[in-house]
């Protein structure tokens, strides 16, 4: 059942996404669960599989294996195959997350990013690698605000980039 939904879901999905959802059904629900008829399968077994993935500490990933045990089951009901989806009653026991610690991004002045301190490589390239919402900051001040918008829609939070300008401004 969970390969039909694997199946079904996968072309909504890049390859590399759906890489890591094989990789986290094949790795923590199928040896578990994966014997199972769906709709013979409790809550407080659901919540054994789940409690595995937090024995390692992994807590976001044992989130994330939940929903996908979810999904699974919805799918079932969706197809007849189990009469309801019981992770919905053990959904408030799982360990909580600790909290991410995201760094601020610093004001330009900080940055030692300034036009004052611009660093040219052979005279048309400039290499800045510093986090996503300085490098928008410094674009959106000392040169391209177009560049800055696209970067800007594009970033995920706390990943570094380097940030390469063709021309100089």
């Amino acid at each position: 059942m969970a390969n039909e939904w694997f199946e079904t879901q996968r072309p909504r999905w890049s390859e590399g996404y759906a890489e890591r959802l094989r990789e986290r059904l094949d790795g923590d629900l199928v040896p578990v669960l994966g014997d199972r008829v769906l709709g013979s399968i409790t809550p407080i077994e659901v919540l054994d599989a789940i409690r595995m993935i937090e024995a390692r500490d992994a807590l976001e990933m044992a989130k994330r294996v939940m929903q996908m045990a979810s999904a699974i089951f919805r799918y079932g009901v969706a197809t007849s195959r189990c009469e309801r989806d019981p992770t919905a009653d053990v959904r408030g026991a799982l360990k909580a997350a600790k909290p991410v610690k995201h760094r601020t991004a610093l004001p330009a002045k900080e940055t030692g990013i300034d036009s004052g301190k611009l660093t040219w490589v052979d005279e048309c390239w400039l290499k800045i690698s510093v986090r996503p919402q300085e490098a928008a900051r410094y674009l959106d001040t000392f040169a391209e605000p177009e560049l800055a918008r696209r970067l800007k829609a594009g970033l995920e939070p706390g990943e570094a980039y380097t940030i390469e300008v063709e021309e100089p401004f």
